[in-house]
């Protein structure tokens, strides 16, 4: 069986425990095709696989994005909360 990275339970830091939201509904995530992630729908999908609602991997593929990005998700998440989800506006990704 292979291991999952640190979103797994067992693997995540006091600190990220605590910020671990109530588990989210499949309803509750955001649309398979958001153009524009604000911290709570970053928060949501992190709260959605460290609760088991979705896989790592099926997040990966529904929102086409990498561990790396997820794993930078829940710390910053860990460290500062919803806030640390945000993006400053001059580090958006651009459309190009």
């Amino acid at each position: 069986m292979k291991q999952r990275p640190s979103l797994h339970k067992k693997h995540r830091t006091k600190a990220a425990r605590k910020a671990t939201f109530a588990a989210p509904a499949l309803t509750d995530l955001p649309p398979r095709d958001i153009k524009r992630w604000l911290g709570r729908h970053k928060a949501i999908v992190v709260a959605a696989v460290q609760n088991g609602v979705i896989s790592l991997q099926d997040a990966r593929i529904r929102y086409c994005l990498s561990v790396e990005e997820l794993l930078s998700w829940e710390h910053a998440m860990a460290e500062f909360g919803v806030r640390g989800l945000s993006t400053p506006q001059g580090h958006r990704r651009s459309k190009r």
